[in-house]
């Protein structure tokens, strides 16, 4: 059975993380346009209008209302779009030349614009160039292929991944002249190592580690109002955390032996009572249902 990335894979990964700890949010303007050769938001970015600040009973609270021009809203994308890097690598493979400007708009409308490398903060929430746009779908689309590839141990998949993803830079395909079973291992660890590199370089550019205080904070609860945050310069950031999880999620994550899905070996919260280390399926449905093709498998006639 081919093993692909799936939304409930990265779902999976994604809750894991958000048990232990909080995330920063993204924001979507209720309508974008094109402009050229850039997708547009319509309308300036004014979302909320600070009022005023009291404290009743120790709790700080913080009065705001909505701008006069208020036309975006904010969301969480690593809770509430678990498959965003999905979601954005397909844009390349659903879409042609022809129609990708539309998809991308459509994309651009549910999930807000995407930013790139070097658009930050307020840059990334209102203009993006559509060939960059084209560009990051690709590239994630180039390391979905290469991973599931490895993953499936597939050489051939693996080879023609690492050819299109390296059509532009010939010098980082395996040498010619190596025997076919050199070559054929060599093909699975470029896959890998071109997947995790790519990865790597956005997290290093779009996202780290911070701090985030809570309402117990403000209510004079320093010690449980203070916990950890991933924060991600914009939606890019955001699809590629989802992605450096799954990837480097393998000491608390297994796969379920009859259906494949993945199986989170961690706590289901923290004060929880450990999961075993050698579960093998999602429940006992899937645990009877590989029994019986077992079962049936052994009493066929060879």
């Amino acid at each position: 059975m081919w093993r692909r990335v799936s939304r409930d894979d990265l779902g999976q990964t994604t809750n894991l993380v958000l048990q232990q700890q909080g995330q920063s949010g993204w924001w979507v303007c209720d309508e974008y346009e094109i402009q050229g050769d850039r997708i547009v938001a319509k309308y300036d970015f004014h979302p909320w209008v600070f009022i005023r600040e009291e404290s009743r009973s120790n709790t700080v609270v913080r009065s705001y209302q909505e701008g006069k021009d208020h036309h975006w809203r904010d969301y969480r994308p690593l809770e509430q779009t678990p498959d965003l890097f999905l979601k954005l690598a397909y844009l390349s493979e659903d879409a042609d030349a022809s129609d990708f400007e539309e998809a991308a708009l459509a994309f651009s409308h549910k999930y807000g614009l995407p930013g790139g490398d070097n658009s930050r903060a307020e840059d990334a929430l209102i203009s993006i160039g559509l060939s960059e746009f084209g560009a990051e779908s690709r590239l994630a689309w180039f390391i979905l292929k290469m991973y599931e590839a490895a993953l499936n141990r597939n050489v051939e998949a693996a080879e023609a991944a690492v050819r299109l993803c390296c059509t532009q830079h010939p010098h980082l395909l395996p040498q010619d002249d190596l025997d076919e079973k050199e070559k054929r291992k060599r093909y699975i660890q470029h896959a890998v190592t071109l997947a995790v590199s790519f990865v790597h370089l956005k997290m290093i550019n779009l996202c780290r580690p911070g701090i985030h205080l809570t309402a117990e904070f403000y209510g004079l609860e320093p010690e449980t109002g203070v916990r950890s945050i991933w924060i991600f310069d914009n939606l890019l950031g955001a699809a590629y955390l989802q992605m450096y999880w799954l990837m480097t999620s393998g000491g608390e994550l297994a796969r379920c032996e009859h259906c494949g899905r993945l199986l989170s070996l961690a706590r289901s919260r923290p004060d929880g009572r450990k999961r075993r280390r050698d579960r093998k399926f999602c429940n006992d449905a899937c645990r009877q249902a590989h029994h019986r093709s077992t079962k049936r498998s052994a009493d066929s006639p060879s």
